[in-house]
């Protein structure tokens, strides 16, 4: 069900996040898959192939999001996760 809604999602490896990206354009499963098929970038596929790599998904539910932008702008500035390249 979650793979429908909207809200943000987390790469981890060894419970370390390393990358946090939201999906409100498009599905939580639709701009995973997109995250998971994104290759060529050195330190992107040094996440998404490893072997230990998981996803968690936060769902936020229908009038809630337009705060899940605010939220990954706030999260990405706070935590600072080693692979976002940008603050939205």
């Amino acid at each position: 069900e979650h793979s429908r809604g909207f809200g943000l999602y987390a790469f981890e490896i060894d419970e370390r996040a390393l990358y946090l990206g939201r999906a409100i354009g498009s599905t939580l499963g639709e701009r995973v898959r997109s995250q998971c098929r994104s290759l060529g970038a050195k330190r992107w596929d040094a996440v998404i192939l490893h072997e230990r790599c998981r996803i968690h998904v936060l769902h936020i539910h229908e009038p809630h999001w337009p705060w899940a932008a605010a939220f990954e702008t706030f999260l990405i500035r706070e935590f600072r996760f080693p692979v976002n390249d940008r603050v939205s």
